[in-house]
């Protein structure tokens, strides 16, 4: 398998049970591309011309998948003028009315990047706030050792009173509560931003 990156709108070439074959990738999912096959000759219908290494031609209409393990070398990403060309000589091929496509598209796009810039923010804002928590719990932490080293100062014995320990040791664990809250909110608006 190779350790390539493999993104849609690349034309990659791929072991075809023994022979090669370039395919162009359409959309990438977990285990496998949607595809296209470019061959030389000029396909009976639907054709759609792509510059490879040479001038090649796409069946628009015959779409196909290849496994990752299968790709084998990477020749090159069509331009987005390319790309757009062949998604609309397949929306053609398939009968798939693009109309009103590009504005709905953009609309997602756009739709989307604000929920990221949300996120983005609701991040920025949870990380302060476990910064500040970290700060207090560090603060807390600080203010026990040194009651307890006032504590051995006065005394010369490891004798700190009984309520003022208590008191010491249930805002310490508050203080660890509430920063592992924080914590774990960071941890989750940074997989849905990630996400």
């Amino acid at each position: 398998m190779n350790n390539y990156e493999i993104n849609k709108g690349e034309i990659w070439e791929v072991d075809n049970n023994g022979s090669s074959r370039l395919v162009v990738v359409l959309a990438c999912f977990e285990r496998y591309a949607a595809t296209v096959m470019l061959q030389d000759q000029l396909p009976g219908s639907s054709a759609v011309e792509v510059r490879a290494r040479d001038i090649m031609y796409a069946d628009a209409g015959r779409l196909g998948y290849v496994f990752y393990d299968k790709m084998v070398d990477f020749v090159r990403t069509l331009s987005d003028t390319e790309y757009q060309a062949l998604r609309q000589g397949i929306a053609n091929a398939l009968n798939i009315d693009t109309s009103d496509g590009g504005d709905a598209y953009s609309a997602a796009l756009e739709a989307a990047h604000q929920e990221a810039v949300i996120l983005r923010e609701d991040l920025a804002k949870a990380q302060e706030e476990i910064d500040n928590q970290a700060e207090e719990l560090e603060a807390a932490a600080n203010r026990v050792a040194a009651l307890e080293e006032e504590k051995k100062k006065k005394n010369g014995s490891n004798y700190i009173a009984a309520v003022e320990e208590s008191e010491l040791r249930k805002c310490l664990a508050m203080a660890e509560r509430e920063a592992e809250i924080y914590k774990r909110l960071y941890e989750d608006l940074l997989a849905r931003a990630l996400g």
